[in-house]
């Protein structure tokens, strides 16, 4: 890819289309399933940023090809995003594919803040008082919930109390300004 900007990819497991109600979806999956040698279950679809909003089935009509997802390309997915689709079946993210290595790199849930957005946030969180720990805690466990707070102290290397004690005085402090 020679562009900076990421683009939007809907991931979705094949077993979540319904042949009934989508017959042409359905049969097309089937052909493209059949060309992959490391079947994993799951198709991406190439989109622009304006279809986040769409279902997977919208995107997917909107034409071109879909593909299917390499056993390296799924690899490539941070934790929590692959948790995401194996719990729902589709997960749409903004990242850059890199077709030659089959893998995703600078990925993020297509719902998630730009870079910008998370700044201004946090900016926004310490122009109120909360301390730089207070801020990263409440965002990444109540507001990004990429995490539980368990989870996200195991990363930080810190007691899960200390964490659960910043995000519980970060709502405190939100909520009396």
């Amino acid at each position: 890819m020679g562009s900076t900007e990421r683009e939007l990819v809907t991931l979705f497991r094949t077993k979540t289309v319904d042949p009934d109600s989508q017959p042409e979806l359905a049969r097309t999956l089937l052909e493209s399933r059949t060309k992959v040698s490391s079947e994993t279950g799951y198709m991406m679809k190439f989109g622009e940023r304006s279809h986040r909003a769409f279902t997977v089935f919208d995107a997917y009509d909107l034409g071109g090809e879909g593909y299917p997802v390499s056993e390296s390309a799924l690899d490539s997915l941070p934790a929590y995003i692959r948790a995401t689709l194996e719990r729902d079946g589709v997960v749409q993210i903004l990242t850059h594919y890199d077709t030659a290595e089959s893998e995703f790199t600078d990925i993020s849930l297509a719902d998630e803040p730009t870079s910008e957005e998370l700044i201004a946030r946090m900016a926004l969180l310490l122009g109120r008082g909360l301390s730089l720990h207070e801020t990263v805690d409440y965002l990444v466990v109540k507001e990004l919930d990429h995490y539980a707070a368990e989870q996200w102290a195991s990363i930080r290397g810190v007691g899960v109390e200390a964490v659960r004690t910043n995000v519980r005085e970060a709502q405190e402090q939100l909520a009396l300004s």
